[in-house]
């Protein structure tokens, strides 16, 4: 069982004489050498969607971080001189979500309910919403539409490519 930070080659692959499974944590198997496993019969597989919200939740702290500019409250509150810690809301700012899988629509459903405007770029659209009203709802685009300069905090999803 691995956590997508290593990378299974050949040789940790060859290491493990008894290796019979290689089991990824999280979506995708880049990190493993998929064609060496299979001429080793070793089974390779993953768990997709099963740190969806934990991985949504870590974005929006990110945002959260920059936005309110954490570090520099925390050498703030070192030196017990806080002048503002409040740094900037996060409502009514706009987040561009780049990639709208499972992540991205958590990503997504997050910052709607702090109120902000969210634009997700899809490379397969379910469909195009008008300009959104609730807080519940996103303006989705194609992966051709380039809305990047209005947002004002952007979050890199999946492949886009071809």
């Amino acid at each position: 069982m691995i956590n997508g930070l290593g990378k299974i080659d050949k040789d940790v692959i060859d290491y493990c004489h008894r290796l019979k499974l290689v089991q990824q944590d999280g979506a995708g198997t880049d990190n493993i050498d998929i064609d060496y496993c299979t001429n080793k019969a070793i089974l390779v597989a993953n768990t997709p969607a099963t740190n969806n919200i934990s991985v949504a939740e870590h974005t929006l702290f990110l945002i959260l971080y920059i936005a309110k500019k954490i570090k520099g409250a925390a050498k703030g509150l070192i030196k017990v001189r806080v002048q503002s810690v409040l740094g900037s809301e996060l409502y009514g700012k706009t987040l561009l979500v780049i990639g709208l899988g499972a992540i991205g629509t958590e990503v997504a459903k997050r910052a709607t309910a702090f109120g902000m405007r969210v634009i997700a770029v899809a490379k397969f659209p379910t469909s195009v919403l008008t300009e959104p009203s609730s807080s519940s709802s996103v303006l989705q685009r194609s992966h051709s539409d380039p809305h990047q300069r209005a947002s004002d905090t952007s979050r890199q999803g999946s492949n886009l490519g071809p």
